[in-house]
């Protein structure tokens, strides 16, 4: 369902990274070329080689990005609010690279390729911003395949979980521990166990072990992170 922007979207744009410091009419200029989508959860956005026609932002909600295996689709990572979906393959002209599906009911905004470039053309701002996130997203994979490489299991899961609640972690109601936060995706522990190069019964027996130590807690579908530092202490000391 497509549905017109308006001025409820004003806070999120204006803190958009990819759209930080355009003057007030580039950003009208930016957001005139952007399309509102609602999705349902498990609505596949992309498909692994399918063109890059769209650049997609998400405005709320999360999508789990996907590598086609024979048996099933392995979780590779996340994406909440502010990020940007699909911006290689429209940038390259590959093949996408991945599958990206909704975890959950989300709105997002999308650009076609022709829209997408003439703004890189005419804001310098935006492509500096595009680079610099390109740039923060590739220091986060060095990061994790040096973790693949150099961490045990419960090391890889503490740091994973860190990081989605260093990154995305909202704030817990007063029963939590006043620094604990929650991750709002509904995590299922087999797709941790993908991100992590893990089994589901690893993960299992691992976030067993820390919500009777009380470090993490499950509200609902939600896991919450209490003890950032007990986890921290996992893979430091790697």
């Amino acid at each position: 369902m497509k549905m017109p922007l308006d001025e409820a979207a004003d806070s999120f744009f204006n803190a958009l990274p990819l759209f930080r410091n355009l003057t007030p009419p580039q950003l009208v200029q930016a957001r005139a070329v952007l399309h509102a989508q609602s999705v349902r959860a498990n609505h596949t956005l992309t498909t692994e080689e399918q063109p890059g026609e769209i650049v997609y932002i998400i405005a709320q909600g999360s999508v789990k990005i996907c590598a086609q295996s024979d048996e099933a689709d392995i979780v590779i990572g996340l994406r909440g609010p502010g990020e940007i979906i699909g911006e290689m393959s429209v940038l390259d002209g590959v093949g996408r690279s991945a599958t990206v599906i909704a975890q959950e009911p989300s709105l997002l905004f999308w650009v076609s390729r022709a829209d997408f470039w003439n703004v890189l053309w005419e804001m310098p701002p935006i492509p500096y911003n595009l680079a610099c996130l390109l740039a923060q997203r590739v220091r986060l994979l060095t990061s994790q395949v040096q973790a693949m490489a150099t961490l045990d299991v419960q090391g890889r899961l503490a740091r994973q979980l860190v990081t989605l609640a260093d990154e995305y972690g909202r704030p817990c109601i007063p029963s939590h521990p006043s620094d604990a936060v929650m991750i709002p995706f509904q995590l299922k522990q087999a797709e941790l166990a993908g991100m992590i190069g893990a089994t589901r019964e690893q993960v299992n027996k691992l976030l067993a072990a820390w919500i009777r130590r009380g470090l993490v807690s499950r509200d609902s579908a939600r896991l919450v992170i209490c003890r950032r530092d007990a986890l921290r202490k996992f893979y430091n000391a790697a």
